[in-house]
């Protein structure tokens, strides 16, 4: 039987990403239903990291979606999350932060995810 070698390919999972703590190479955080891998040697668990998805000590390994609950209009939106509007499943499109723009209103910031039910 062949083997296959893949070197030093390792990952540990750490969690939910916490700027407290320490991380080296090939740890895997979760951070808004995504998960990010540390790039870099070392992160000093100091408290002032930023979030992975704007910092360059961590790569993207996969994008998932965050389900926020029901769309609140004060509240400010990020790319990739979910929200339920009136009986549908509406997704975030924008990859700038965005506040107070209605599900339906602008095919720019939010897509259907899952339609609402037809009325019988």
């Amino acid at each position: 039987m062949a083997t296959i070698d893949l070197g030093k390919l390792r990952f540990t999972w750490k969690g939910i990403f916490d700027a407290n703590t320490a991380y080296e190479r090939d740890d895997v955080v979760h951070v808004d239903g995504s998960t990010y891998v540390v790039v870099v040697d070392d992160i000093p668990a100091n408290g002032n990291e930023a979030q992975p998805d704007a910092n360059n000590k961590f790569e993207l390994m996969a994008r998932g979606l965050n389900f926020r609950g029901e769309y609140v209009a004060s509240s400010t939106y990020l790319h990739n999350e979910v929200v339920t509007y009136q009986s549908a499943a509406w997704i975030s499109l924008s990859s700038s932060p965005f506040t107070n723009i209605t599900p339906g209103t602008n095919a720019a910031y939010w897509d259907t995810l899952v339609p609402a039910p037809l009325n019988t």
